[in-house]
């Protein structure tokens, strides 16, 4: 299972996404992703091609509890999660970004071990 979260057109109009005013935004500059390993575990890996991230929180939790949370000041991570194998969670995360501001992600992962992908979006609070 792979869920990728990436910075893509809301109204399907090339390079923008809308709120309340619309931003011109490169499709795909800011990217988070969860990868199921071989050894159970969850490799998490944020890229933000622009360089420009602040800082990301990242906060992966059931129904029921967190399982991991933190918090990254660079533009380019990777790191292992434990305990999310198979089992449904959410990925909720928010970015402090010098060219966007806040935007903020959460998807949903429905545990299935196949290599189906998820597609999110960055939305701006």
């Amino acid at each position: 299972m792979v869920v990728k979260i990436l910075v893509q057109p809301v109204n399907h109009q090339p390079n923008n996404i809308s709120s309340q005013n619309t931003i011109s935004i490169i499709p795909e500059t800011l990217s988070l992703s969860t990868k199921q390993q071989s050894d159970d575990n969850i490799l998490l890996q944020y890229v933000d091609t622009s360089g420009k991230t602040k800082s990301v929180n990242v906060i992966i939790r059931t129904t029921d509890k967190e399982i991991f949370s933190g918090t990254f000041f660079t533009s380019k991570f990777d790191t292992n999660v434990n305990d999310a194998t198979g089992i449904p969670y959410y990925v909720n995360m928010i970015v402090e970004h010098e060219d966007y501001g806040t935007v903020t992600s959460s998807v949903y992962n429905p545990g299935d071990p196949s290599d189906t992908k998820i597609n999110g979006i960055f939305s701006q609070p």
